[in-house]
């Protein structure tokens, strides 16, 4: 299973910095990413460059919804070792 098959929203929060005239960051023009929890952060790598910055948590958080069997929670081995 892929990130983008589990059923959970993407919580989301831009920091522009700049003179920019929009607050929406398009794929490939994140500088930094920072995630709480590796599937989220491996979803928001579409955003990217290829000088980014990624800091991610490294241990999984399994949701509620996934731990007790009401959906199946991806193996992030499987991101990796493609």
């Amino acid at each position: 299973m892929w990130p983008s098959e589990v059923e959970s929203s993407l919580v989301e929060s831009a920091v522009i910095i700049g003179g920019f005239k929009r607050s929406i960051i398009s794929d490939g023009e994140g500088d930094v990413i920072l995630g709480f929890e590796l599937v989220e952060t491996y979803r928001g790598l579409r955003r990217c460059s290829s000088g980014s910055t990624v800091i991610s948590n490294a241990f999984p958080i399994v949701p509620c919804s996934a731990a007790t069997g009401q959906m199946e929670h991806p193996d992030i081995r499987s991101f990796f070792y493609q």
